[in-house]
Order: structure tokens, then sequence, then C-alpha cells
């Protein structure tokens, strides 16, 4: 166990080396509100420049909330089980990206207005992924939140298959859904997620959570990821944040 702890902090020190010497600004602890606009911690290059925008309407706490707007054939392409897919989400930049074995909290809000289309079709809105080593096997996301035909539920990914640790039927449309998330990515039994919606605690995990193959690294999405739809879709997002500290309601 001793020796286990010993190389996990090795690589990350030869992690943080690396980043240092490329030039990259690293750090756990990441935050957005939105108030100010949005943050430099996000890549946008997976939705259309008309997509992603600052709405006051539907603010949580503060002034503004982001609104990610989804739109027939946006970002088109084949997904892994050859359907059309289109998508538009923001994702952590690389330069934040976290290596497998790290333990975290993310605790972010997100708000479906109540006229958000219920179709019996796949739809992501929330996901981590681990970085691909090859890109064409397509993997899906180590963790998802799915919303499809009324039913939200969280399921996980791993090389023996995707297995749904939550689902529930109850409306959640017109309302901001709070989540908090505790992880742990790994290749081995120690892999840990715990899951808090709107304070009360619906998956508690212990297992592999990651592809063996993959590359050690992973990373945040959230918008919307769908096989292709003729209808538009609008989601909103606010209060991100991750920490190495504990982030328990």
């Amino acid at each position: 166990m001793l020796y286990s702890l010993f190389y996990n902090k090795i690589a990350l020190i030869i992690i943080f080396h690396f980043l240092l010497i490329s030039g990259c600004v690293f750090s756990f602890d990441l935050q957005d509100d939105f108030e100010s606009g949005i943050s430099k911690i996000w890549d946008l290059g997976k939705a259309e420049t008309n997509a992603i925008k600052l709405h006051q309407t539907y603010g949580k706490q503060g002034r503004q909330t982001l609104e990610i707007n989804l739109y027939q054939n946006d970002k088109k392409q084949i997904g892994r089980d050859g359907e059309f897919t289109e998508r538009a989400e923001i994702q952590e930049r690389k330069k934040v990206m976290l290596p497998l074995e790290t333990e975290i909290w993310y605790k972010f809000s997100f708000y479906l207005p109540h006229h958000f289309p219920i179709v019996d079709r796949r739809l992501i809105i929330g996901q981590w992924k681990q970085m691909c080593k090859n890109c064409t096997l397509n993997h899906s996301p180590l963790i998802a939140q799915r919303y499809r035909n009324g039913q939200f539920y969280i399921t996980i990914d791993n090389d023996k298959g995707q297995t749904i640790l939550y689902k529930e039927n109850n409306n959640i449309k017109d309302q901001w859904i709070d989540m908090i998330y505790h992880i742990k990515f790994s290749k081995n039994s120690s892999g840990l997620l715990e899951v808090w919606k709107n304070k009360q605690r619906i998956i508690s995990y212990h297992g592999i959570l990651a592809y063996q193959e993959d590359l050690p690294y992973t990373y945040f999405k959230f918008g919307l990821y769908r096989d292709t739809l003729k209808e538009p879709m609008t989601i909103y997002f606010d209060d991100f944040q991750r920490s190495i500290q504990p982030l328990i309601p």
C-alpha cells in the first residue's frame, strides 16, 4: 500500500514537472460563476460560435448564467454506433486536465427550461472523458449525465461496458438542479464516484473508473450532445467549482 502511494505521488510530480516546463499553468481548483464573462478555463471548440452566450433571465444566484443552445447539424459527426450526432459543449482546456488517481470534487448547477423537448433519443448533459490513445475507438464517457424520454440518469463506462448507477422519472425541468461529484478516476479497484443531487446522495460507487489503454488524463464537459434531431434545445449552466477540498452539501 505504501509503495503504491509512493509511486502515485512520483507520477504526479513528473506530470506537474512536464506542465511546468511546457509553460502550462496548472491548478486543481477552478471556479466560474459567469458573472464576469466566460472563464479562460473553458475550451469552446465543441460548440458553434452562436451557441453559447451569457443569460440573465434564469440567473441562479448572481446576475448571469451560461446559456447553451443546440440546433440540428451543429458540429455534426458520426458517433460510435454509426449514428449522426451533434453537440454544443464547453470543456476544460488541456492545461487544466487532471491525471488519473487524482481525488477531486466537482460542483455545478443546471437548468432545463419548461419548453425543453422530451424525446426518446440519446442526450448527454454533462460528462467526464478520458484522453484517447486510439481515438478511432471513440470510447463513451467515463461518467455521463443523461436525459432521455423524460428520465434523468447517470452512467459509468469502462472496458467492460456501461452501467446505469442512478435513474429517476421525476420532472427535473423548470428548476435549478444542484450536482456534486466526488471522483477518483482509476484503472484499478481504487476508483471512486459519489454523487449528490440537490443535497441528497444518490450514488456511492467503488471500482474501476477508466479505460486501460487510454491516456492517463481526464476532463469535464458540459452542454448538449445528442443523436441528430430537428428540435432545438437550450440548457443553462452556473456555479461551477472544482476543488481538491470536500464540497459536501
